[in-house]
């Protein structure tokens, strides 16, 4: 019985995860190999208020970080207003240092603040290194519903 439950939990979040279509947005220390987004099963991401959105990023580094930081802003008619960001430095998957060369999977879930207007938005996420320059840096369409 647990094995069946396991096995349907796993399909569930299988399919419910998307390999986004991202605008790289400045990666400079790092390569983005793959993104997904829970729940986010179709473009733009439909995300409810009150929810989380579970973001996993695959990336591969080309320099060493000592320490990261995550920054999120919505862009909405071309002006940034920041999110606060879900994630300590070192944290969401990563333990630093990060080493050239390297493959590391980043995963943190965001909420989404029940006060957030109902808006599309681009969702522009950074991961940065102790210089404050892009690990990785992705930009995606969101719609935030009630």
């Amino acid at each position: 019985m647990k094995t069946l439950l396991v096995i349907l939990l796993g399909l569930v979040l299988f399919t419910s995860a998307t390999n986004l279509d991202y605008k790289d947005c400045g990666s400079k220390m790092g390569k983005i190999i793959s993104i997904d987004a829970v729940p986010c099963p179709a473009q733009p991401c439909v995300v409810h208020k009150g929810a989380n959105i579970t973001v996993t990023v695959a990336f591969a580094t080309n320099a060493e970080a000592t320490t990261t930081s995550t920054v999120i802003h919505g862009i909405i008619a071309g002006i940034p207003a920041p999110f606060p960001a879900p994630c300590k430095p070192c944290s969401c998957g990563i333990t630093c240092p990060l080493a050239a060369g390297g493959n590391y999977t980043y995963k943190a879930a965001l909420p989404v603040q029940k006060e957030y207007p109902t808006v599309d938005v681009v969702a522009k996420w950074e991961l940065q290194d102790q210089n404050k320059a892009d690990i990785f840096c992705f930009e995606i369409p969101v719609i935030i519903k009630p």
